[in-house]
Formats: C-alpha cells, sequence, structure tokens
C-alpha cells in the first residue's frame, strides 16, 4: 500500500536581528632593537665534520658505446656487485650510463 501523502505546513522565518560586530582588540607588541636582541641570540657549534657531505665519487661514468674491453670490465664489476646501474645520461650527443659504487 502507498503511504498517505501529507502536506507540510510552512513555519514562518525568524526575524533578522542586525548586531554590530564585536571585534576583539589584539594588544600591539613592541619590536626590539638590534641591540636587545643580539644578547639574546645564543650561537650554534656547527661542525662540519659530523655532517655526511655527499661526494662525486659515488657514481662510475662510462660511455654507453665505447670499446668491448672496458664495457666487459664493468660487466663483471656489475656481475660481482661492486657496481649497479644507476641512470643513462646524455652529454654533447655522447650517451653515457652511470653506475653507483656499492662498499663491500
Amino acid at each position: 500500500m502507498a503511504k498517505k501523502r501529507v502536506k507540510v505546513q510552512a513555519e514562518p522565518a525568524k526575524p533578522i536581528v542586525e548586531q554590530p560586530k564585536v571585534r576583539p582588540v589584539v594588544k600591539k607588541t613592541t619590536r626590539k632593537t638590534k641591540s636587545e636582541v643580539i644578547p639574546e641570540v645564543k650561537p650554534i657549534d656547527k661542525k662540519v665534520d659530523d655532517k655526511k657531505i655527499p661526494s662525486d665519487n659515488r657514481f662510475e661514468r662510462h660511455k654507453a658505446f665505447g670499446d668491448l674491453p672496458k664495457r666487459a670490465e664493468v660487466t663483471e664489476k656489475v656481475k660481482q656487485g661492486l657496481l649497479r646501474w644507476a641512470f643513462y645520461a646524455v652529454d654533447n650527443d655522447n650517451g653515457y650510463h652511470y653506475y653507483l659504487k656499492i662498499k663491500k
């Protein structure tokens, strides 16, 4: 059986009461001069020796279409696990394979 339709009665709208907006008062902060700030600053001891600096010696660069003996040598290093192929790059119409050196 179908449900009976019920007429919806309209409710009267609530009257709008306009009130002025009240914004909170923010206290102005005073700025310190340079001479006041400098004594508060604590020096930081930075040791360059402790940081690990990435070196350019991590990669070996070999021509993509170079001599066969050198290519065979690189292939042997890859098989032994000393090198791992990283990416291929082009430099002035010459292609190069970059191999990542693996420490053992």
